[in-house]
Protein backbone atom coordinates (compact mmCIF):
# COMPACT_ATOMS: atom_id res chain seq x y z
CA UNK A 1 0.00 0.00 0.00
CA UNK A 2 1.91 2.89 -1.15
CA UNK A 3 -0.21 5.76 -2.02
CA UNK A 4 -1.09 8.82 -0.12
CA UNK A 5 -2.34 6.10 1.83
CA UNK A 6 -0.46 3.43 0.15
CA UNK A 7 2.55 1.90 1.39
CA UNK A 8 5.67 2.34 -0.68
CA UNK A 9 9.02 3.58 0.17
CA UNK A 10 9.62 5.95 -2.87
CA UNK A 11 9.21 9.56 -3.45
CA UNK A 12 11.50 12.45 -2.86
CA UNK A 13 14.96 13.32 -1.87
CA UNK A 14 14.65 13.67 1.76
CA UNK A 15 15.75 11.97 4.82
CA UNK A 16 13.01 10.14 6.57
CA UNK A 17 11.84 9.72 10.24
CA UNK A 18 13.67 6.83 12.01
CA UNK A 19 13.37 3.09 11.87
CA UNK A 20 14.56 1.36 14.96
CA UNK A 21 14.05 -2.36 14.82
CA UNK A 22 15.54 -4.75 17.32
CA UNK A 23 16.05 -8.23 15.96
CA UNK A 24 17.07 -11.10 18.16
CA UNK A 25 19.37 -13.22 16.06
CA UNK A 26 20.19 -16.85 16.32
CA UNK A 27 23.62 -18.06 15.31
CA UNK A 28 22.20 -19.01 11.90
CA UNK A 29 21.41 -16.63 9.04
CA UNK A 30 17.72 -16.29 9.85
CA UNK A 31 16.88 -13.65 12.50
CA UNK A 32 14.27 -14.34 15.12
CA UNK A 33 11.07 -12.30 15.38
CA UNK A 34 11.79 -8.55 15.59
CA UNK A 35 11.00 -6.25 18.46
CA UNK A 36 9.76 -2.92 17.13
CA UNK A 37 10.96 -0.18 19.46
CA UNK A 38 9.91 2.81 17.37
CA UNK A 39 8.81 2.88 13.76
CA UNK A 40 6.61 5.90 13.04
CA UNK A 41 6.81 5.38 9.29
CA UNK A 42 8.42 3.42 6.50
CA UNK A 43 10.81 4.69 5.25
CA UNK A 44 12.23 7.06 7.79
CA UNK A 45 14.19 10.27 8.24
CA UNK A 46 17.29 8.20 8.77
CA UNK A 47 17.75 4.47 8.73
CA UNK A 48 18.51 3.06 12.18
CA UNK A 49 18.08 -0.70 12.32
CA UNK A 50 19.03 -2.28 15.62
CA UNK A 51 19.98 -5.94 15.28
CA UNK A 52 21.17 -8.28 17.99
CA UNK A 53 23.99 -10.52 16.83
CA UNK A 54 25.25 -13.48 18.81
CA UNK A 55 29.00 -13.20 19.43
CA UNK A 56 30.64 -16.03 21.39
CA UNK A 57 27.22 -16.95 22.70
CA UNK A 58 26.51 -13.42 23.96
CA UNK A 59 23.66 -11.32 22.47
CA UNK A 60 25.33 -8.15 21.14
CA UNK A 61 23.22 -5.17 19.94
CA UNK A 62 24.37 -3.32 16.84
CA UNK A 63 22.93 -0.30 15.02
CA UNK A 64 22.87 -0.28 11.22
CA UNK A 65 22.58 3.28 9.91
CA UNK A 66 23.99 2.75 6.42
CA UNK A 67 22.81 0.25 3.81
CA UNK A 68 26.11 -0.75 2.13
CA UNK A 69 24.92 -1.06 -1.48
CA UNK A 70 22.98 2.22 -1.18
CA UNK A 71 25.83 4.07 0.53
CA UNK A 72 25.42 7.85 0.08
CA UNK A 73 21.77 7.58 -1.01
CA UNK A 74 20.67 5.39 1.94
CA UNK A 75 18.35 8.07 3.39
CA UNK A 76 16.97 9.51 0.14
CA UNK A 77 13.50 8.03 -0.36
CA UNK A 78 13.15 8.76 -4.07
CA UNK A 79 15.68 6.05 -4.86
CA UNK A 80 14.12 3.32 -2.73
CA UNK A 81 10.78 1.89 -1.74
CA UNK A 82 9.13 0.41 1.33
CA UNK A 83 5.67 -0.91 1.96
CA UNK A 84 3.65 -3.50 3.77
CA UNK A 85 3.00 -6.21 1.19
CA UNK A 86 -0.53 -7.05 0.13
CA UNK A 87 -2.12 -10.46 -0.32
CA UNK A 88 -5.59 -11.54 -1.33
CA UNK A 89 -7.66 -14.10 0.56
CA UNK A 90 -11.06 -14.88 -0.90
CA UNK A 91 -11.33 -11.41 -2.42
CA UNK A 92 -10.25 -9.63 0.79
CA UNK A 93 -7.00 -7.68 0.62
CA UNK A 94 -4.74 -8.32 3.61
CA UNK A 95 -1.44 -6.81 4.72
CA UNK A 96 1.63 -9.00 5.11
CA UNK A 97 5.30 -8.27 5.85
CA UNK A 98 6.82 -4.78 5.91
CA UNK A 99 9.66 -4.80 3.36
CA UNK A 100 12.12 -2.14 2.15
CA UNK A 101 14.19 -2.26 -1.03
CA UNK A 102 17.28 -0.05 -1.36
CA UNK A 103 18.72 0.68 -4.82
CA UNK A 104 22.47 0.41 -5.38
CA UNK A 105 23.96 3.90 -5.56
CA UNK A 106 25.82 2.78 -8.72
CA UNK A 107 22.62 1.67 -10.43
CA UNK A 108 23.02 4.32 -13.12
CA UNK A 109 26.24 2.67 -14.31
CA UNK A 110 26.03 -0.99 -13.23
CA UNK A 111 24.50 -2.26 -16.46
CA UNK A 112 25.56 0.16 -19.19
CA UNK A 113 27.21 -1.33 -22.28
CA UNK A 114 30.68 0.01 -21.51
CA UNK A 115 30.72 -1.28 -17.94
CA UNK A 116 33.25 -4.01 -17.10
CA UNK A 117 31.19 -7.01 -15.89
CA UNK A 118 34.28 -8.49 -14.19
CA UNK A 119 34.87 -5.46 -11.94
CA UNK A 120 34.28 -5.49 -8.19
CA UNK A 121 31.38 -3.05 -8.66
CA UNK A 122 29.67 -5.42 -11.08
CA UNK A 123 29.66 -8.16 -8.42
CA UNK A 124 27.47 -6.05 -6.12
CA UNK A 125 23.75 -6.60 -5.73
CA UNK A 126 21.49 -4.30 -7.73
CA UNK A 127 19.38 -3.85 -4.61
CA UNK A 128 19.41 -4.72 -0.92
CA UNK A 129 16.14 -5.80 0.67
CA UNK A 130 15.22 -5.73 4.35
CA UNK A 131 12.16 -7.55 5.67
CA UNK A 132 11.21 -6.29 9.11
CA UNK A 133 8.92 -8.94 10.44
CA UNK A 134 8.60 -12.11 8.34
CA UNK A 135 9.43 -13.96 5.14
CA UNK A 136 7.77 -13.44 1.76
CA UNK A 137 7.95 -16.75 -0.09
CA UNK A 138 6.89 -15.62 -3.61
CA UNK A 139 10.13 -13.60 -3.90
CA UNK A 140 12.27 -15.92 -1.71
CA UNK A 141 12.68 -13.08 0.79
CA UNK A 142 13.51 -14.07 4.36
CA UNK A 143 13.27 -11.90 7.45
CA UNK A 144 16.39 -9.73 7.70
CA UNK A 145 18.63 -8.70 4.80
CA UNK A 146 18.37 -10.14 1.29
CA UNK A 147 20.51 -9.44 -1.80
CA UNK A 148 18.95 -8.99 -5.24
CA UNK A 149 21.37 -9.73 -8.10
CA UNK A 150 20.79 -8.95 -11.76
CA UNK A 151 22.90 -10.36 -14.58
CA UNK A 152 22.55 -9.56 -18.27
CA UNK A 153 22.92 -12.75 -20.30
CA UNK A 154 22.13 -11.15 -23.69
CA UNK A 155 20.25 -8.08 -24.97
CA UNK A 156 16.78 -8.26 -23.42
CA UNK A 157 17.71 -11.45 -21.54
CA UNK A 158 18.26 -11.02 -17.81
CA UNK A 159 18.65 -13.33 -14.83
CA UNK A 160 17.78 -12.43 -11.22
CA UNK A 161 18.82 -14.17 -8.00
CA UNK A 162 17.58 -13.60 -4.44
CA UNK A 163 20.00 -14.41 -1.61
CA UNK A 164 18.91 -14.14 2.07
CA UNK A 165 21.86 -13.12 4.31
CA UNK A 166 20.27 -12.63 7.76
CA UNK A 167 21.94 -9.80 9.70
CA UNK A 168 24.95 -9.53 7.36
CA UNK A 169 24.14 -6.25 5.63
CA UNK A 170 27.58 -6.14 3.94
CA UNK A 171 27.12 -9.47 2.13
CA UNK A 172 25.41 -7.75 -0.81
CA UNK A 173 28.68 -6.01 -1.78
CA UNK A 174 30.05 -9.27 -3.19
CA UNK A 175 28.68 -11.91 -5.56
CA UNK A 176 26.51 -14.80 -4.36
CA UNK A 177 24.17 -17.31 -5.98
CA UNK A 178 20.64 -17.86 -4.74
CA UNK A 179 17.18 -18.75 -5.94
CA UNK A 180 16.29 -17.70 -9.46
CA UNK A 181 13.46 -15.29 -10.25
CA UNK A 182 11.95 -14.42 -13.63
CA UNK A 183 12.91 -11.09 -15.24
CA UNK A 184 10.73 -9.19 -17.71
CA UNK A 185 12.72 -6.32 -19.22
CA UNK A 186 11.15 -3.39 -21.04
CA UNK A 187 12.90 -0.73 -23.08
CA UNK A 188 10.34 2.05 -23.09
CA UNK A 189 12.61 5.01 -23.90
CA UNK A 190 15.55 5.49 -26.28
CA UNK A 191 17.98 6.96 -23.73
CA UNK A 192 19.01 5.19 -20.51
CA UNK A 193 18.94 8.59 -18.76
CA UNK A 194 15.16 8.54 -19.16
CA UNK A 195 15.04 5.60 -16.76
CA UNK A 196 15.68 6.78 -13.17
CA UNK A 197 18.18 4.78 -11.04
CA UNK A 198 15.56 3.61 -8.54
CA UNK A 199 13.88 0.48 -7.19
CA UNK A 200 10.13 0.05 -6.65
CA UNK A 201 7.65 -2.51 -5.39
CA UNK A 202 4.86 -3.39 -7.80
CA UNK A 203 1.80 -5.64 -7.63
CA UNK A 204 0.50 -8.47 -9.81
CA UNK A 205 -3.28 -8.05 -9.64
CA UNK A 206 -3.88 -11.40 -11.37
CA UNK A 207 -1.96 -13.62 -8.94
CA UNK A 208 -2.10 -11.14 -6.04
CA UNK A 209 1.64 -11.04 -5.42
CA UNK A 210 4.24 -8.34 -5.07
CA UNK A 211 7.09 -8.08 -7.52
CA UNK A 212 10.14 -5.84 -8.02
CA UNK A 213 10.81 -3.07 -10.53
CA UNK A 214 14.35 -1.68 -10.95
CA UNK A 215 16.48 0.17 -13.48
CA UNK A 216 18.70 -2.10 -15.59
CA UNK A 217 20.70 0.04 -18.01
CA UNK A 218 18.38 1.55 -20.61
CA UNK A 219 15.65 -0.91 -19.60
CA UNK A 220 13.21 -1.26 -16.70
CA UNK A 221 13.45 -4.77 -15.24
CA UNK A 222 10.49 -6.39 -13.48
CA UNK A 223 11.28 -9.38 -11.29
CA UNK A 224 8.97 -11.99 -9.83
CA UNK A 225 7.83 -15.60 -9.86
CA UNK A 226 7.56 -17.44 -13.17
CA UNK A 227 4.34 -16.42 -14.91
CA UNK A 228 3.78 -13.19 -12.97
CA UNK A 229 1.74 -10.47 -14.68
CA UNK A 230 3.23 -6.96 -14.87
CA UNK A 231 1.16 -3.83 -14.41
CA UNK A 232 0.55 -1.59 -17.41
CA UNK A 233 1.97 1.88 -17.87
CA UNK A 234 -0.15 4.94 -18.62
CA UNK A 235 -0.80 7.18 -21.61
CA UNK A 236 0.90 10.63 -21.69
CA UNK A 237 -2.48 12.24 -22.29
CA UNK A 238 -3.59 11.26 -18.80
CA UNK A 239 -1.79 14.28 -17.29
CA UNK A 240 -2.75 17.91 -17.74
CA UNK A 241 -0.50 19.92 -20.05
CA UNK A 242 0.24 22.42 -17.31
CA UNK A 243 3.12 24.89 -17.82
CA UNK A 244 5.63 25.79 -15.13
CA UNK A 245 5.51 29.56 -14.39
CA UNK A 246 9.06 30.47 -15.42
CA UNK A 247 10.66 32.98 -17.78
CA UNK A 248 13.72 30.78 -18.35
CA UNK A 249 12.44 27.20 -18.69
CA UNK A 250 11.25 25.84 -22.02
CA UNK A 251 8.02 23.80 -22.02
CA UNK A 252 8.11 20.07 -21.29
CA UNK A 253 9.40 17.99 -24.19
CA UNK A 254 7.46 15.02 -25.63
CA UNK A 255 10.06 12.71 -24.03
CA UNK A 256 9.60 14.27 -20.59
CA UNK A 257 5.82 13.94 -20.91
CA UNK A 258 6.06 10.31 -21.98
CA UNK A 259 8.62 8.96 -19.54
CA UNK A 260 6.85 10.02 -16.32
CA UNK A 261 3.80 7.90 -17.20
CA UNK A 262 5.49 5.00 -19.03
CA UNK A 263 8.55 4.28 -16.86
CA UNK A 264 7.44 3.13 -13.43
CA UNK A 265 10.48 4.48 -11.61
CA UNK A 266 9.24 8.04 -12.11
CA UNK A 267 5.77 7.38 -10.72
CA UNK A 268 4.36 5.19 -7.97
CA UNK A 269 1.19 3.12 -7.81
CA UNK A 270 -0.46 1.22 -4.99
CA UNK A 271 -3.60 0.43 -3.10
CA UNK A 272 -4.68 2.99 -0.50
CA UNK A 273 -5.13 2.02 3.11
CA UNK A 274 -7.80 2.71 5.68
CA UNK A 275 -8.08 2.11 9.40
CA UNK A 276 -6.05 2.97 12.45
CA UNK A 277 -2.63 1.93 13.75
CA UNK A 278 -2.61 -1.81 14.26
CA UNK A 279 -5.79 -2.25 12.25
CA UNK A 280 -4.89 -0.97 8.77
CA UNK A 281 -6.54 -2.64 5.79
CA UNK A 282 -5.98 -2.16 2.07
CA UNK A 283 -8.87 -0.56 0.22
CA UNK A 284 -9.91 -1.61 -3.28
CA UNK A 285 -8.79 1.84 -4.44
CA UNK A 286 -5.75 2.22 -6.65
CA UNK A 287 -3.73 5.42 -6.36
CA UNK A 288 -1.04 6.54 -8.80
CA UNK A 289 1.31 9.43 -8.04
CA UNK A 290 2.98 11.03 -11.08
CA UNK A 291 5.60 13.83 -11.08
CA UNK A 292 5.09 16.87 -13.26
CA UNK A 293 7.07 16.18 -16.47
CA UNK A 294 9.42 19.11 -15.71
CA UNK A 295 9.99 18.33 -12.02
CA UNK A 296 13.39 16.84 -12.86
CA UNK A 297 14.54 20.22 -14.22
CA UNK A 298 13.61 22.32 -11.18
CA UNK A 299 16.94 22.48 -9.34
CA UNK A 300 16.74 25.72 -7.33
CA UNK A 301 14.68 26.95 -4.39
CA UNK A 302 14.05 30.13 -6.42
CA UNK A 303 12.06 28.05 -8.92
CA UNK A 304 9.40 27.67 -6.19
CA UNK A 305 9.76 31.05 -4.50
CA UNK A 306 6.41 32.79 -4.00
CA UNK A 307 4.66 30.85 -6.75
CA UNK A 308 2.64 27.66 -6.84
CA UNK A 309 4.55 25.12 -8.93
CA UNK A 310 2.65 22.08 -10.25
CA UNK A 311 4.74 19.24 -8.87
CA UNK A 312 2.69 16.04 -8.80
CA UNK A 313 -0.60 14.51 -9.91
CA UNK A 314 -2.56 11.92 -7.95
CA UNK A 315 -4.83 9.64 -9.96
CA UNK A 316 -7.46 7.62 -8.07
CA UNK A 317 -9.55 4.97 -9.80
CA UNK A 318 -12.38 4.96 -7.22
CA UNK A 319 -13.97 7.01 -4.47
CA UNK A 320 -11.10 7.56 -1.98
CA UNK A 321 -13.21 7.39 1.18
CA UNK A 322 -11.20 8.87 4.08
CA UNK A 323 -8.63 10.43 1.75
CA UNK A 324 -11.02 13.19 0.80
CA UNK A 325 -10.82 14.60 4.31
CA UNK A 326 -7.15 13.68 4.76
CA UNK A 327 -5.72 14.97 1.49
CA UNK A 328 -8.62 16.45 -0.48
CA UNK A 329 -8.49 13.64 -3.03
CA UNK A 330 -11.38 12.71 -5.30
CA UNK A 331 -11.79 10.02 -7.93
CA UNK A 332 -9.90 11.17 -11.02
CA UNK A 333 -6.81 13.37 -11.41
CA UNK A 334 -5.87 15.57 -8.45
CA UNK A 335 -3.03 18.12 -8.53
CA UNK A 336 -0.37 18.96 -5.94
CA UNK A 337 1.48 22.28 -5.97
CA UNK A 338 4.45 23.55 -3.92
CA UNK A 339 5.30 27.11 -2.89
CA UNK A 340 8.32 28.42 -0.97
CA UNK A 341 8.04 31.54 1.17
CA UNK A 342 5.72 33.00 3.80
CA UNK A 343 2.31 31.37 3.49
CA UNK A 344 0.50 34.70 3.19
CA UNK A 345 2.78 35.67 0.29
CA UNK A 346 2.12 32.59 -1.84
CA UNK A 347 -0.20 33.86 -4.60
CA UNK A 348 -3.93 33.29 -4.62
CA UNK A 349 -4.33 32.57 -0.92
CA UNK A 350 -7.65 34.21 -0.13
CA UNK A 351 -7.66 36.92 2.58
CA UNK A 352 -8.57 35.41 5.93
CA UNK A 353 -7.31 31.93 4.98
CA UNK A 354 -5.65 30.48 8.06
CA UNK A 355 -2.08 29.30 7.78
CA UNK A 356 -2.01 25.48 8.12
CA UNK A 357 -1.11 24.24 11.57
CA UNK A 358 2.23 22.52 11.10
CA UNK A 359 3.58 19.57 13.08
CA UNK A 360 7.04 19.52 14.59
CA UNK A 361 9.73 19.46 11.92
CA UNK A 362 8.02 21.68 9.37
CA UNK A 363 10.08 24.78 8.57
CA UNK A 364 7.12 27.10 7.82
CA UNK A 365 8.72 28.03 4.47
CA UNK A 366 7.30 25.31 2.22
CA UNK A 367 3.61 24.81 1.55
CA UNK A 368 1.44 22.44 -0.42
CA UNK A 369 -1.81 23.08 -2.24
CA UNK A 370 -3.93 20.10 -3.30
CA UNK A 371 -6.57 20.78 -5.93
CA UNK A 372 -9.02 17.90 -6.09
CA UNK A 373 -10.41 16.41 -9.29
CA UNK A 374 -13.58 18.39 -8.53
CA UNK A 375 -11.66 21.66 -8.35
CA UNK A 376 -11.67 22.58 -4.64
CA UNK A 377 -8.39 23.39 -2.86
CA UNK A 378 -6.82 22.78 0.54
CA UNK A 379 -3.46 23.89 1.91
CA UNK A 380 -0.98 21.74 3.82
CA UNK A 381 2.37 22.16 5.57
CA UNK A 382 5.39 20.69 3.82
CA UNK A 383 8.57 19.39 5.41
CA UNK A 384 11.65 19.71 3.19
CA UNK A 385 14.68 17.53 3.93
CA UNK A 386 17.85 18.62 2.13
CA UNK A 387 20.35 16.26 0.46
CA UNK A 388 23.08 18.40 -0.99
CA UNK A 389 25.63 16.86 -3.33
CA UNK A 390 23.38 14.10 -4.70
CA UNK A 391 21.58 14.28 -8.03
CA UNK A 392 18.05 13.24 -7.11
CA UNK A 393 15.66 12.10 -9.84
CA UNK A 394 12.47 14.12 -10.28
CA UNK A 395 10.33 11.26 -9.01
CA UNK A 396 7.40 10.99 -6.60
CA UNK A 397 6.50 8.19 -4.24
CA UNK A 398 3.80 7.24 -1.86
CA UNK A 399 5.03 7.29 1.73
CA UNK A 400 4.10 4.38 3.95
CA UNK A 401 3.32 5.07 7.61
CA UNK A 402 1.79 2.68 10.08
CA UNK A 403 -0.85 5.25 11.08
CA UNK A 404 -1.32 7.19 7.84
CA UNK A 405 0.21 7.81 4.41
CA UNK A 406 1.10 10.80 2.29
CA UNK A 407 3.80 11.20 -0.36
CA UNK A 408 7.38 12.14 -1.14
CA UNK A 409 8.04 14.67 -3.89
CA UNK A 410 11.50 15.59 -5.11
CA UNK A 411 12.17 19.30 -4.50
CA UNK A 412 15.38 21.38 -4.82
CA UNK A 413 18.40 19.62 -3.26
CA UNK A 414 16.09 17.38 -1.31
CA UNK A 415 12.73 15.84 -0.75
CA UNK A 416 9.43 17.35 0.30
CA UNK A 417 6.71 15.51 2.15
CA UNK A 418 3.18 16.81 2.57
CA UNK A 419 1.80 16.76 6.11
Amino acid sequence: MDAMALGKWGGCAAVMAAIIVAIACSSGPKPAAPIVASRPECPVDSVDILVVDTLHGVPTPRHITNIPVAGPITNIPEFHDCQRFIGNTGGDLKYGPLVAIFANHLLDSLYIRQFDPTSAEAQQAAGEIYSYDRAYDPLYIQQGFNCLYLRKKAPGNWEAQMVPVGNDEKACLTSHRGKTLTVVSKQLMHDEKDVPPVARWDYDTVHHRQYIGIKCGEEWCEIGQTGFETSAGHHPGILRDEPIPSATLAPATPTEKARVVLVKGWYDEQYLAEGTTGDLKPMHVRGTAFPHPMLDRLKNVSDFSLKWIPSAYLLLDSDPGPYKSKLNLDKGLNGMYLCEGAFKDCPGVAPGTKEPKCPAGADHRWWGKIISARGDSVYRCVHRRTHNGVEIPGAVRWRWKEDDETMWVRCPQGCCTVN
